[in-house]
């Protein structure tokens, strides 16, 4: 089994290691490498195969957020204006934000390839992980604790990524956001529109609960069920230990 930490080092991550390690499991690092940066990128070109229109088309008689406001008027932009805005983000050094933006078309070509990047990247986790044998991957499931409408889609990444892989993965909470999570927030760094959007959702989390996911290869769905099986017994085991 291999673990990867995609967004910060939690205790509570680090507990369901130690558990499942506890239950006989063998954890060794694993990283995906580019493969997420990759598959966000054929993710963003095939949910907006119509070049954007549906979301603000739903959106019209909808009540928004100061922070969501933004995402209409953007996306009924025309798309060369669309595209202008990635390459100024671009410039700015600002590659998710940059990227979003060029990731929307209308194009049956783009479409294409934005599927065809989304299994390639099936494969190099495939390979990667018979090279490595690695059987199963422990993730956190979200990059942040419970989210509010107007956190980036970004956050619900690690989630989506096994979803278009179509690969099972189960989730099991571990431990809840902390203070020492929310003072740890400040440094970590707001560098675009992506992660000020991140920090701003982050902020004020303090009780709500984290969570970690099983994920294995497609049809392997009893090897994720087993494992998320021994991290509940193992942690209620540990509850029963503490109560007396």
């Amino acid at each position: 089994m291999a673990s990867s930490i995609l967004f910060r080092e939690i205790s509570e991550f680090l507990e369901a290691v130690d558990m499942l390690g506890a239950k006989g499991h063998d954890l060794v690092p694993f990283s995906l490498g580019n493969v997420t940066e990759e598959a966000c990128k054929g993710i963003f070109t095939t949910t907006n195969a119509d070049g954007g229109n549906l979301v603000p088309n739903r959106l019209v008689q909808e009540p928004l957020t100061p922070i969501m406001e933004p995402l209409r008027s953007f996306l009924h932009m025309l798309m060369w204006v669309k595209k202008l805005l990635g390459w100024m983000f671009k410039l700015r050094g600002d590659k998710n934000t940059a990227d979003m933006f060029f990731g929307i078309s209308n194009r049956a070509i783009d479409i294409q390839k934005g599927i065809d990047r989304v299994y390639a990247c099936r494969k190099r986790i495939v390979k990667k992980m018979r090279y490595e044998k690695i059987e199963l991957i422990l993730c956190p499931s979200t990059l942040s604790p419970a989210m509010p409408h107007s956190l980036p889609l970004i956050s619900v990444m690690t989630t989506l990524l096994w979803n278009v892989m179509d690969w099972p993965a189960g989730v099991v909470k571990t431990g809840s956001w902390t203070e020492r999570d929310e003072e740890e927030l400040e440094s970590y760094e707001d560098k675009g529109l992506v992660e000020s959007g991140m920090k701003r959702g982050c902020r004020n989390s303090v009780g709500l609960r984290l969570s970690v996911q099983v994920v294995a290869p497609a049809f392997r769905d009893e090897m994720v069920l087993r494992v998320m099986l021994d991290r509940y017994d193992e942690m209620k085991k540990r509850e029963t230990l503490a109560a007396d």
